[in-house]
């Protein structure tokens, strides 16, 4: 089957919607995705089959204090009936050409080590590890965060 990568742009909020909520993801509020996409450095791609929305993949473009930049790729997901069929691989690969498109140096993403299927597709597609040492460390942002000396 062929697939074909698409990138949404702003007008194409409620379909990126509609594409969150195929996948179970949060479904954010349309103006919210009309901002992420709004955004130049913000990348959303689908893949289709025919008329139907089989994966879908983000990403940020992140521009570094010495000029270059990288892409993040933040969430990657592919319906289950078109999984292991290149549709990761053909999502990664259109990321990679916006960033080559771009001059970013290169793409980075994140995964649990205990993620064997994504650790496969990362492989699959090109992706080395950097460091298995590297750990994330997320910090909760609320109103009422303060900074303590």
């Amino acid at each position: 089957m062929s697939y074909i990568i698409s990138r949404l742009g702003i007008k194409d909020a409620p379909s990126a919607a509609s594409v969150m909520s195929q996948f179970g993801r949060h479904l954010p509020p349309v103006e919210g995705l009309r901002s992420f996409l709004a955004s130049n450095s913000h990348i959303f791609v689908v893949a289709s089959a025919g008329d139907a929305i089989v994966g879908f993949a983000y990403a940020y473009d992140l521009q570094r204090p010495d000029g270059d930049t990288m892409l993040f790729l933040y969430s990657i997901d592919v319906a289950p009936e078109h999984r292991r069929r290149g549709v990761a691989t053909a999502l990664i690969r259109s990321l990679l050409q916006f960033g080559a498109d771009r001059g970013s140096g290169k793409m980075f993403v994140l995964t649990p080590r205990s993620n064997e299927a994504a650790i496969a597709l990362y492989r699959s597609a090109g992706g080395t590890p950097s460091n298995a040492d590297t750990l994330l460390f997320e910090y909760p942002i609320t109103k009422n965060t303060h900074l303590s000396h």
